[in-house]
């Protein structure tokens, strides 16, 4: 098995207090849902959100990457700017599914001999995490089925080389194979080779309302591939050891701190776009920032709020679950 190395100077589980703002009166005075709305309203800054949306979407930072590492710093340094009451890193150890750079996915277009007629060109950098790895072919009487957002799991993401085991202290366990993970391939495409594919097509038209927006692309009900040509794939993944961290900041309720209303979001991308990891993030830091300066200025939380800033969200929020998975033994 492999093993995680510590990536940008991140501590396992460092906690980094950020200064404990001075508690108002105990208990607080109650507040209406309309009076929460308006003081907030007075606090959050759009300019705050749309920089922060900017910053994160520009370019692509994994989980374990120097990119991916560099964006969690400059969130812990944010919130502990804050001067939250606790402020903390946790690392986790998980194995994730990343492209083969020895040897890149492909995909063809094949005659009826199985002959390859021709290559389509694929981004090397698109690929599916939760995708299993291997070849196959698309018959004549196979479904093609298209998308216009990227696959989501409809199962928790189990790191595959523990199972259900939760990455605790880096515990290293035997590889085993994951049963949430699927077992067929599955390649991101482009619109372009969308168009291509579906081009290759044939069959009575489809009603007006069924139609795409993918241009020159004539729509066909009960669809068969024309000539006898097919469409082989071959995807080739392979399982990487990570380490990466879930960042934690928290406001202590005053009635009840033992209970908590937790606020997260995605922090890591695989590709540029502000889906997810973007938008979330920025509204993540300024509600940190909003309720903090609540706080300060003699609001009192009931409840404590813990907001956390999750990795590995793009395969299958394995920071969320790994966090998840080691509570209940940490309690």
């Amino acid at each position: 098995s492999g093993h995680c190395s510590q990536v940008g100077g991140q501590g396992e589980e460092d906690e980094q207090p950020g200064g404990v703002a001075k508690p108002p009166a105990e208990g607080g005075a109650g507040l209406y849902l309309g009076e929460l709305r308006v003081m907030m309203r007075m606090l959050l800054q759009d300019e705050d959100i749309h920089n922060m949306v900017s910053r994160v979407s520009r370019a692509n930072h994994p989980p374990g990457s120097a990119e991916g590492t560099s964006l969690a710093s400059e969130i812990l340094r944010r919130f502990t700017q804050l001067q939250m009451d606790h402020t903390w890193t946790e690392s986790l150890c998980a194995t994730l599914q990343f492209p083969d750079r020895s040897q890149r996915s492909s995909l063809w277009l094949v005659d009826s001999a199985g002959l390859v007629a021709e290559q389509i060109p694929l981004n090397p950098s698109d690929f599916c995490p939760y995708s299993a790895a291997g070849s196959t072919t698309v018959r004549q009487r196979d479904r093609m089925c298209s998308s216009p957002w990227k696959p989501q799991p409809s199962y928790i993401y189990l790191s595959p080389c523990r199972g259900a085991f939760p990455s605790f202290n880096h515990t290293q366990f035997p590889p085993i194979q994951s049963s949430g993970l699927p077992l067929i391939p599955a390649l991101p495409i482009s619109a372009t080779v969308a168009a291509k594919l579906l081009s290759q097509l044939s069959g009575p038209s489809c009603p007006p309302l069924w139609r795409g927006r993918l241009l020159y692309v004539r729509c066909v009900v009960s669809p068969e591939f024309s000539s006898g040509r097919r469409v082989k794939m071959s995807v080739h993944n392979v399982m990487t050891p990570v380490l990466f961290n879930n960042i934690f900041s928290s406001l202590e309720g005053r009635v009840e701190p033992d209970q908590y209303i937790i606020l997260g979001a995605q922090r890591d991308l695989l590709s540029p776009g502000a889906v997810k990891s973007g938008v979330g993030t920025a509204i993540l830091l300024e509600l940190a920032r909003t309720f903090s300066a609540m706080v300060k200025n003699g609001f009192s939380l009931r409840r404590s709020l813990l907001f956390v800033s999750w990795d590995a969200g793009e395969f299958g929020n394995v920071g969320a679950t790994e966090w998840l998975e080691v509570r209940p033994i940490r309690e």
